[in-house]
């Protein structure tokens, strides 16, 4: 099975993702031929924009093929998985940084690599169907793919409490945060394409986004914005723990302190240092570039070839964790994570 299917329907340069059993997770195979059609269209004056689809409503994309990167790890070195982060990153910041027009349909689930996709278009149309999420941090990596960028486009809180425990959205919350540009009927997917490749002009683009827009079901857990503010706003790593344990008699409160307690230390550590204390990226590149950096270091410990075999292989959910717990997490360990010495980077 083709699991990237390229094709050109009026003006649009359509890349329907078509690996439905794998929730169309991304493998190195496919992200290098988006680059390729990517650097194609960019050139091509008939191509006026981009569709980026799926050809199953399960799945808009579950992420990067996270097996591939450890394979990687175990079959070439420790820093094996650099050759996936390199192909995936590289698509990121092409598509980060294209020219004209990208519009991303999304349906089903959408996480991780994949959120990042639709989320790094111009335009990312959302179904009432999706399931959205960044939950690298239970695989001992870190919500990357420009996160620290495009999250922040939610309440401050909000990115935080998504990035550290992988909590998974709906739509109607995805549209109050401002983390999905719109909502359309999937059944109307088919058509607005048809008519997006009708379209010659940045504008011709939006008024036909207009068009199919339709009203998002209703959010479920916008309103709980200040409990999300009490416990992700605190100043330490610890005293979020602790905020989210005092607030275990809300059903979110006790799945975001058993996430906390549960997910990759170091990981959810990484992401919180990241949007606490490092410059905000100006830019999805700038953010996509630094988070290759970071891939780098975090890839080479041993946390993720551990998360994905307890989660994603063994299925056991029983990963060993180094640091243990939170609680064990220094400053300075973090601020190590961040030292890019010696990594040589993202190819231009």
């Amino acid at each position: 099975m083709t699991h990237l299917i390229l094709s050109q329907d009026g003006h649009a340069g359509v890349m329907t993702l078509n690996r439905p059993e794998a929730l169309n997770a991304l493998s190195i195979e496919m992200v290098q031929k988006m680059s390729e059609a990517l650097d194609k269209w960019r050139d091509d004056e008939a191509i006026k924009l981009v569709i980026i689809r799926s050809s199953s409503e399960r799945a808009f994309c579950a992420g990067g093929d996270v097996r591939e990167a450890v394979s990687l790890i175990k079959e070439v070195s420790d820093d094996g998985a650099r050759a996936y982060f390199t192909a995936e990153y590289g698509f990121d910041r092409r598509l980060a940084t294209f020219p004209k027009p990208v519009v991303a349909l999304v349906d089903g689930v959408v996480m991780g690599g994949g959120f990042g996709v639709a989320r790094l278009a111009d335009f990312m149309v959302i179904s009432s169907q999706i399931k959205m999420a960044m939950p690298e941090t239970a695989i001992g990596l870190f919500p990357d793919v420009g996160a620290s960028y495009f999250l922040r486009r939610a309440p401050f809180a909000v990115a935080l409490m998504m990035g550290m425990t992988g909590t998974i959205v709906g739509a109607g919350d995805a549209c109050a945060w401002h983390l999905a540009d719109m909502h359309c009927n999937a059944d109307h997917f088919d058509a607005l394409a048809r008519a997006l490749s009708q379209a010659e002009t940045d504008e011709q683009v939006r008024t036909t986004l207009s068009a199919y827009e339709s009203a998002p079901p209703p959010a479920e857990m916008a309103h709980k914005l200040g409990l999300i503010e009490d416990i992700f706003n605190q100043d330490s790593l610890q005293n979020i723990c602790d905020a989210a344990r005092r607030a275990q008699d809300d059903s979110h409160g006790a799945n975001w302190a058993a996430a906390l307690e549960e997910r990759c230390p170091s990981s959810i550590g990484a992401f919180w240092y990241m949007m606490r204390h490092l410059d905000v990226p100006q830019t999805a590149a700038q953010a996509i570039e630094r988070d290759f950096f970071l891939a780098c270091k975090m890839t080479a410990r041993p946390d993720f070839v551990e998360g994905v075999r307890a989660v994603l292989l063994d299925k056991d959910n029983q990963p060993h964790w180094s640091p243990r717990a939170i609680s064990e997490i220094t400053d300075e360990g973090l601020a190590d994570l961040f030292d890019f010495a010696g990594i040589t980077p993202l190819p231009e």
